[in-house]
Parts: C-alpha cells; sequence; structure tokens
C-alpha cells in the first residue's frame, strides 16, 4: 500500500469535508422544500460558511458548488429560482426541492 503524501492527506481530508457539508445541504434544503424551516441564505450553509466568507477575497474559490457550475455564488444553480420564488409559494417550495436535488446530484462527484 502506497504512503500518502501530505497534499494527499490535504486533498482527502477536504474531499471529506466538502462531503459532508452538502450531505448537510441536502438534509437543509430537504427540509426547506417541505416547509419545515426557513433557508437563511448564506448564514446557514456550511459551504457558504467555509468558502464564501469577508475575509475570503477570492469568494467561492474551492467551493464544491463553485467548482461544477464555474460561478460564484450559487449562479447557474436552482438556488437562483428559489430567490426569485414569492415567499411561501408552492414556487418556493419546489425551487428548494430542485436546490435539494442539485446537493444530491453534486454528492455524486465527492463519492
Amino acid at each position: 500500500m502506497e504512503e500518502m503524501t501530505t497534499e494527499g492527506i490535504k486533498i482527502f481530508l477536504k474531499s471529506t469535508q466538502d462531503r459532508k457539508m452538502i450531505e448537510e445541504s441536502i438534509i437543509k434544503w430537504r427540509s426547506i422544500s417541505l416547509g419545515e424551516r426557513v433557508g437563511e441564505g448564506t448564514n446557514d450553509c456550511n459551504l457558504c460558511l467555509a468558502y464564501h466568507t469577508k475575509q475570503n477575497k477570492n469568494h467561492c474559490e474551492d467551493c464544491p458548488v463553485r467548482i461544477k457550475t464555474n460561478n460564484t455564488f450559487c449562479k447557474k444553480t436552482p438556488y437562483s429560482e428559489y430567490m426569485s420564488a414569492s415567499f411561501g409559494s408552492n414556487a418556493e417550495l419546489l425551487a428548494a426541492d430542485q436546490v435539494c436535488e442539485f446537493f444530491i446530484n453534486l454528492l455524486e462527484d465527492y463519492k
């Protein structure tokens, strides 16, 4: 068995941490889509808290969503539809479900 390099360990740990944050995002968005909670934007998104901070001058750099879409601020994801839907509407719940499905598909990249 090959020994893992320090760089290899860092990549493995980042991948493991990202996978956990994506799983947490799936739980969050499923609960929003069911009307059990309200989303709080970047304030309750672990990926945003990790990768989209005021201290991080390269917003969203290394975020799995940015890597997948090649866009910052969750552009080109169902999150845009969620943000434009009326609060409490069926369209908002449907968009939240689509965001959840986006994260389920994204998780496949981290297995």
